[in-house]
């Protein structure tokens, strides 16, 4: 299962080259889960361990394998939130991120492209918003590199609402975050075809 947290560009770079392998979070509750895996922009992350952990525990070891120069510098980290149990975090990198291989083949089998159907009608069927995927791959088809904001208009969704549905055909492999809006990819191009949509 993929899960969200977030990074600072500065450890990102960290753990690109392999020296970051740890994080400290405080959460209400943790968003990421043991052997999940973690996208970010560097590359998919394995996530080895997530456990509490009291602030006493930390060793000087352990600020070093999260990125930070000194305990004060954990500390102005932490006290960013002021809510929520310490949590320590393990993980490695994997590699470079699944959907970007994903994004590019459109060769689909049969057994895939239902698959891929099924996935669509309960992203159509499991929100508040109804029948929505087709519209908006067709949307970004038609206007590539146009923003959600413009493209919530066109389409009368809260932007809100759309850009995390975006996101969910991008996991898919269906569409490309662009500088400037999106892009259908080549399997995205495939399955509209595939579905007969006009």
């Amino acid at each position: 299962m993929v899960f969200k947290m977030l990074f600072k560009q500065k450890y990102l770079a960290l753990i690109a080259k392999g020296v970051v392998n740890t994080a400290f979070r405080k959460w209400k509750k943790p968003t990421i889960k043991t052997d999940g895996t973690l996208i970010t922009p560097i590359g998919q992350l394995k996530i080895i361990s997530v456990s509490p952990i009291d602030y006493e525990q930390i060793s000087d070891q352990d600020i070093k394998a999260a990125g930070y120069n000194s305990r004060d510098e954990l500390d102005r980290e932490l006290s960013t939130k002021k809510e929520g149990g310490l949590y320590k975090i393990t993980f490695k990198l994997l590699g470079e991120d699944p959907r970007i291989a994903l994004r590019e083949i459109d060769e689909i089998s049969q057994e895939e492209f239902t698959k891929i159907e099924n996935k669509l009608e309960r992203l159509d069927s499991g929100g508040a918003v109804k029948n929505w995927t087709l519209k908006v791959l067709r949307s970004i088809r038609d206007h590539p590199e146009r923003r959600a904001a413009d493209l919530a208009i066109d389409l009368n969704y809260d932007k809100l609402w759309l850009k995390p549905s975006i996101r969910k055909l991008k996991g898919m492999g269906l569409t490309i975050s662009l500088p400037l809006g999106y892009k259908l990819s080549p399997r995205g191009e495939e399955v509209l075809k595939r579905l007969g949509s006009s």
